[in-house]
């Protein structure tokens, strides 16, 4: 037994009340209310402090009302998300009650074996399209969100007009753009400067780029070349990590990660922050 401020605890100790959430108890607030409650012990003893951490895999035994926890099956599932679909697994708490049911849910691609409760680490907007990686593992879910994990994703984008080097030059610099704050320095390359072709807006010149980010911020892409005066019109992630889109080629296809490509993708992303 450890507390969570110990630096070489193993990467499977977790608090007692996250135990319980993979476990599928229930959220962090009911978890730790269990907690508190003095309803879960570990080895044996009431445990009440939220700090306090515990190795199932290691040989700690947590239990709740005199219940072992068994720890769920650890799941990775790489989807390749249409446009259009709804990254989430329910949208009961959507603001927008007329649209709750109305739209496709991420949660309807996962085939239905998978029983395990799954998070997107990441998640991609509405109108956008590409990688997702959904799993319960905290410990990879983190990595891949966080900027200090500097799990990298890249995307290809295409965008109205010909944004300028200088504009781009700015984008790469990792400017604060309004609603965001500061960003962190990304890649952008020219990938193709498109003819113009006459669309619902008329004539149009389309730019595809490609787009290397650390972070992953709210819309940050749209909200980026907007700041510029570009319009986004198509929006792809194509990577997430050693991971690659062309690995579930089809829309809507949901393949489980192998032993390997998970070991590489924690491998990837803690090599990428040093």
């Amino acid at each position: 037994m450890s507390t969570i401020d110990d630096s070489a605890v193993e990467l499977h100790s977790k608090p007692l009340h996250l135990i319980l959430v993979d476990a599928g108890v229930g959220s962090r607030k009911h978890s730790l209310s269990l907690v508190y409650s003095g309803r879960v012990c570990l080895n044996g003893q009431i445990v009440k402090d939220r700090f306090i951490t515990a190795n199932l895999s290691g040989g700690d035994v947590v239990t709740l009302d005199g219940q072992a926890i068994i720890p769920e099956q650890l799941r990775y599932l790489l989807v390749h998300k249409p446009r259009g679909v709804l990254c989430s697994m329910n949208d009961e708490n959507d603001w927008n009650k007329e649209l709750v049911g109305q739209r496709p849910l991420l949660s309807s691609l996962i085939p239905s074996h998978i029983s395990e409760r799954l998070g997107h680490a990441g998640r991609l907007d509405l109108d956008s399209e590409g990688l997702v990686l959904l799993t319960n593992d905290r410990h990879i879910m983190n990595l891949v969100i966080e900027p200090s994990g500097f799990c990298r994703k890249q995307y290809v984008v295409t965008v109205m007009g010909s944004p300028s080097e200088t504009d781009l030059d700015f984008l790469r610099g990792g400017p604060k753009i309004g609603g965001m704050g500061q960003l962190l320095p990304c890649q952008i390359n020219v990938l193709e400067n498109i003819a113009p072709t006459k669309g619902e807006w008329g004539i149009r010149r389309l730019t595809r780029l490609e787009v290397e980010l650390k972070e992953g911020k709210n819309q940050q892409i749209r909200r980026m070349f907007s700041s510029i005066g570009n319009r986004v019109v198509r929006l792809v992630r194509v990577s997430i990590g050693p991971l690659k889109l062309e690995s579930v080629p089809m829309l809507g296809e949901a393949r489980e990660l192998t032993d390997e490509e998970v070991k590489h993708l924690g491998m990837c992303c803690v090599n990428s922050a040093e």
